[in-house]
């Protein structure tokens, strides 16, 4: 039955594509709208495929559209489940390429060269030249999750030049998936600064955290755990007392 259903799948997708051919422009802007907002992202490699073998220039445009949207729906997806870097992966291009997370890797340390351009001089705790609120709009403007993985990536490593923390602290609560995931899977020193963000965001921005997959468990085990600060432990069991992840 499931294979059937794939195959059916598959067919309708198909005769979709075919569509972007049709002498009608309407028909042909339609397909590429329902092909935009229903192509399954598993056929992105297939559709891929089809760009580079088309010599039609307007169906090659259109299909590049499709493309286009398809990734940028998965990665939309991805980001809201806080799967930064797979997002990203999408965003990219083709997931699958070999050098794809060269690709990945070279664009946040362009972005995180330019944000820290805005800092010339290391800030002091949440003290810097740049309205910290008007900072994290603007990496949000510019550079989308990209400014957010670069962000959350220096909360991991020993950064004294950009207060990656202050910023995370003024974003939006999309947000929020992304520092769960942190504190569930990071290192120890970015799952200390996960929850010191997570802990601003709901003790003084009011945020919620809702239900989100792991999150209890997560910081259960960083409240427990001995080898953690006194501070790191106090707002772990403080987001746990206040109920904001429990299911």
């Amino acid at each position: 039955m499931f294979a059937a259903l794939v195959l059916a799948a598959l067919f309708t997708q198909e005769g979709e594509l075919e569509l972007l051919r049709a002498e009608d422009v309407r028909v042909r802007e339609a397909a590429e709208l329902r092909l935009a907002e229903s192509l399954d992202p598993a056929f992105l490699p297939t559709l891929r495929g089809l760009i580079a073998g088309e010599c039609d220039l307007e169906v090659k445009g259109r299909l590049s559209g499709v493309a286009a949207a398809v990734s940028t729906r998965q990665a939309d997806r991805l980001l809201s489940q806080g799967h930064l870097d797979e997002a990203l992966r999408f965003l990219t291009g083709d997931a699958a390429e070999p050098d794809v997370d060269e690709v990945i890797h070279r664009l946040k340390q362009n972005v995180e060269a330019e944000i820290r351009t805005w800092f010339p001089e290391p800030p002091g705790i949440c003290d810097c030249p740049r309205d910290i609120h008007d900072c994290a709009q603007e990496i949000r403007d510019r550079f989308g999750p990209w400014g957010a993985a670069v962000l959350i990536d220096l909360l991991g490593r020993e950064e004294k030049d950009i207060p990656a923390a202050c910023i995370l602290a003024e974003m939006d609560d999309d947000i929020i998936p992304c520092l769960v995931r942190a504190l569930q899977q990071g290192n120890a020193k970015l799952r200390r600064e996960a929850c010191s963000v997570l802990y601003e965001l709901v003790a003084v921005h009011h945020k919620s955290l809702e239900d989100r997959d792991g999150l209890v468990a997560a910081l259960r085990e960083l409240a427990a755990d001995p080898v953690a600060d006194p501070d790191t432990r106090f707002r772990s069991q403080w987001l746990l007392d206040q109920g904001k992840g429990a299911p």
